[in-house]
């Protein structure tokens, strides 16, 4: 009997010594993970516009003396971006005859990853992949008369489109 136990001792620090046990199998599997991003254009209002009026009273523009441009920063991801400044067809505040006989304009720049100046609003640009601020200049022409007295707000809209 103790023979064999020493034998059992001997094999099994021989198997320990040795690596006679059976070897442990390993399986290694990879786990995909996948994303889509797709193509989008974000627009972050920035600094609002203010017009100035004309010495004649017969414009208001952010061009004119006293006027800034409305800012926007645009975030694009992707090539297939487009830009563009819808002009108003009317006052959103003015006095009652605000909008009467009056012609709407403006004009945009464009700097950072996209750099453009003086677009037509109604200009369609491609934009480049990245961060790009837009200035927009909104203007209000009395084709007859001037302006009355009173608080005057038009209100461009900076559209932009990704494909």
């Amino acid at each position: 009997m103790k023979r064999l136990s020493r034998i059992k001792t001997t094999a099994i620090s021989a198997t320990m010594i040795f690596g006679l046990s059976t070897p442990a199998m390993a399986v290694d599997q990879g786990i995909t993970f996948t994303g889509l991003i797709t193509e989008q254009c974000a627009v972050l209002l920035g600094v609002p516009g203010t017009l100035g009026v004309s010495p004649d009273q017969t414009i208001l523009s952010s061009e004119e003396s006293g006027g800034n441009a409305g800012t926007a920063i645009v975030t694009t991801n992707g090539l297939g971006s487009n830009i563009q400044v819808v002009v108003p067809t009317s006052f959103a505040i003015g006095p009652a005859s605000a909008d009467d006989n009056v012609t709407f304009a403006g004009d945009y720049d464009l700097s950072g990853s996209t750099i453009l100046s003086d677009i037509v609003g109604s200009t369609t640009s491609a934009l480049s992949l990245g961060v790009t601020t837009i200035s927009v200049h909104a203007s209000a022409t009395k084709t007859t008369g001037t302006f009355e007295a009173g608080t005057y707000q038009m209100v461009p809209i900076v559209r932009c489109l990704s494909s």
